[in-house]
């Protein structure tokens, strides 16, 4: 597969970070500011991440006296082999005793939130999650 993520597309997937922010922000009812980082594997190949700015300790309800530092970052490619951009949220965090973990993160109905890069804007998909999901190729 050839390299999709030229720097143009970099700049603009670059540029989209505050649509994407306030976007998520709405679906989760919490402030978040998301930034990407572009990153190369072993093999050339590009690829960015993107990550929020640390979660506030607010954020964290009665989990406070457990977790020690939390941010949204993505989980898994953001470049899938079709060439679709996506952004699958997850919440990453640290606790106390020194180990860490994560979670997808829901809508009210239960769904993981999904965004995909669709005509130079990011959109929540869940269509496109129910259909992947059915289709086993997730």
């Amino acid at each position: 597969m050839e390299n999709i993520l030229t720097e143009e597309k970099y700049e603009e997937i670059w540029k989209s970070m505050n649509q994407l922010s306030q976007l998520i922000s709405k679906d989760i009812g919490r402030i978040i500011k998301l930034s990407c980082i572009l990153n190369m594997d072993a093999g050339g190949k590009r690829f960015f991440e993107i990550i929020s700015d640390p979660l506030p300790e607010s954020f964290f309800g009665i989990f406070s006296k457990m977790i020690v530092s939390a941010k949204i970052c993505s989980w898994g490619s953001t470049i899938r082999k079709s060439g679709t951009i996506v952004f699958n949220p997850h919440f990453s965090y640290k606790y106390y005793e020194g180990g860490s973990n994560g979670s997808a993160i829901y809508d009210g109905l239960g769904h993981p939130l999904k965004y995909k890069y669709i005509n130079n804007e990011w959109v929540r998909n869940r269509e496109w999650y129910e259909k992947t999901i059915k289709s086993g190729s997730f």
